[in-house]
This record gives structure tokens, sequence and C-alpha cells, in this order.
């Protein structure tokens, strides 16, 4: 997590493993999601604490996916990046 807060910019590689993301990528989104480290519960909600970095993600698969209801990565890309203060 230390080193996620010294970053200014964030590079994720994504292919697509069986309809989803791969487990070591997921296995690292279990790892830095950590309630008052990049994260907080306030009474509106969850609000990311790693903000104002910039994340490109390369997103590597063998059809068309993005767009369709079969893009299960994107969404969930997109949801824990906002999560933690990131989109």
């Amino acid at each position: 997590i230390g080193e996620l807060k010294r970053a200014d910019v964030v590079v994720l590689g994504l292919p697509m493993y069986n309809f989803g993301l791969p487990s070591t990528l997921k296995a690292y989104f279990d790892h830095i999601g950590r309630a008052g480290m990049t994260f907080k519960y306030t009474e509106k909600g969850p609000v990311g604490l790693l903000t104002g970095k910039k994340v490109y993600v390369f997103a590597a698969r063998g059809g068309i996916y993005a767009g369709t209801p079969n893009d299960t990565q994107t969404p969930f890309i997109r949801n824990f990046l906002s999560f933690i203060g990131n989109y």
C-alpha cells in the first residue's frame, strides 16, 4: 500500500482469463482494499483515499468485449479504482 500511495502513475496490464480478471490481480486488489488506508466509510458511504493518481489500464482480449454484456473486467476495474479514489 505504501508503494501505491507514493506512486504518481499506476499502470495495470489486464489480460482476460476465463472471462474475468487474473487471480493475481484480484488478490492484489484484495490486499490493497483496506478500510482506513485506501478508503474510509462516511455517513454518505465509502470515500477513496488514494486520489490524484493517473491510472492506465491496458486490456488484452482475444475478441470484442468492450461495451458488451461479456465485458466483466472493465466495470470491475472502474468500480474498484473508484472505490479507492482513482477514477
